[in-house]
């Protein structure tokens, strides 16, 4: 009986081996919260190629993400290099990655470019740079057999090649299998998700860092309109929403963003320092943004693609509490080409005071937390 005793526990131990080694744990899967739709991740490290220099102190830690998302019924795939610690690559829309899989050559779009967003690693910034290129199914499965996956990417003015061996390629097959189920799940309508959050009326979320504990809390789904006595908006102009964010960082500081998000056409591809006019009560305030545009590729309830723009734009507390005693609030997007206007009602803008009170609590000293204190601008 001591025998098969232990014989039954061997083969316990046996299937719970299997059963572990058969779920990765580098697999992710993210759902959207608003939509529904969920987003299979998986990210692994790069190395340099064979004959390559080492990697040297400004060289960037790349890593490689593989993602497949709902949409509408069917599954995009991407494979996002990931730079963080060196340069800016900034590459644009259609940009290009070259591959070699096994010494097959191919060579993959971006349809979004770049999206760079500044990291903090203690009391460290850092940029971190995202550049999706989309992939086919196919793509991806040459990949599960791979025994060797080299990449370049198609910099202005550098270029920049990795290397992943098949070790680092193991856990693909599985997520490919697992992305496969998203093409026969109907997932829940946008439409449906945006009715039952009332997207008419803007609405307050706070979010946690899991790694830092740095809070963030926003006000997003402000709605904006044509100007009075300006022409009304045509099919090709872009719809336009705002979000205000608070950020708490590591220096016990809290930064202000108003950021645009629009579905133009083509996108305004805004850089570095472009800048946004903000009308309240016959004063006219202009900010910056730090890092340009951040356009992605989304997809509607029936699964068609769209292009989608945010700009974020640096502003001072002052500037929220101003909006929050607005009647009216116009904005001016000043794009290298062209200038877009619209305008917000105050009663998009009520909830604002309540950001400003929980943004408060971000901070540690005494002085920074009077949200009510209003500076004029020089």
């Amino acid at each position: 009986m001591r025998n098969v005793a232990v014989s039954l526990a061997l083969a316990t131990v046996l299937v719970q081996a299997v059963s572990t080694q058969a779920q990765s744990k580098k697999i992710h899967e993210q759902v959207d919260p608003y939509t529904g739709l969920s987003t299979l991740l998986l990210e692994v490290p790069t190395h340099t190629c064979p004959g390559d220099p080492s990697v040297g102190p400004h060289d960037p830690t790349v890593h490689l993400l593989f993602s497949a998302s709902q949409t509408g019924g069917a599954v995009s795939y991407f494979i996002t290099p990931e730079l963080d610690h060196g340069s800016v690559f900034s590459i644009r829309i259609k940009g290009t990655m070259d591959t070699l899989i096994d010494g097959s050559v191919s060579s993959f779009n971006t349809p979004t470019g770049s999206s760079v967003v500044t990291n903090y690693d203690g009391d460290r910034s850092y940029l971190h740079e995202t550049i999706p290129f989309l992939v086919s199914q196919a793509d991806m499965a040459k990949l599960t057999h791979a025994e060797s996956f080299q990449f370049r990417i198609n910099g202005t003015h550098q270029s920049l090649q990795r290397c992943i061996d098949a070790k680092g390629l193991r856990d693909l097959a599985e997520f490919l299998s697992a992305s496969s189920e998203y093409s026969a799940v109907a997932p829940q309508s946008p439409t449906t998700a945006q009715t039952a959050l009332n997207p008419s009326q803007p609405q307050i979320r706070e979010e946690v860092d899991s790694q830092t504990h740095l809070k963030r809390v926003s006000l997003g789904g402000i709605e904006t309109h044509a100007c009075p006595g300006g022409p009304s908006l045509g099919q090709h102009d872009p719809a336009i929403d705002l979000t205000l964010i608070a950020e708490q960082h590591p220096d016990n500081t809290v930064k202000y963003f108003l950021a645009t998000g629009m579905t133009p056409d083509s996108p305004l591809n805004l850089r570095h320092k472009d800048s946004l006019d903000v009308q309240m009560d016959g004063v006219t305030y202009t900010f910056a943004t730090p890092h340009g545009s951040m356009v992605d590729m989304e997809r509607d309830e029936t699964g068609r693609p769209f292009t989608h723009e945010s700009i974020n734009f640096h502003v001072d507390r002052r500037h929220f509490v101003a909006m929050a005693q607005a009647k009216e609030v116009q904005l001016s997007i000043n794009a290298p080409q062209q200038v877009i206007q619209r305008c917000v009602d105050g009663n998009q803008l009520k909830d604002v005071t309540s950001l400003l009170g929980i943004a408060a609590g971000y901070y540690t000293n005494r002085a920074g937390s009077d949200a009510r204190k209003l500076a004029r601008p020089e």
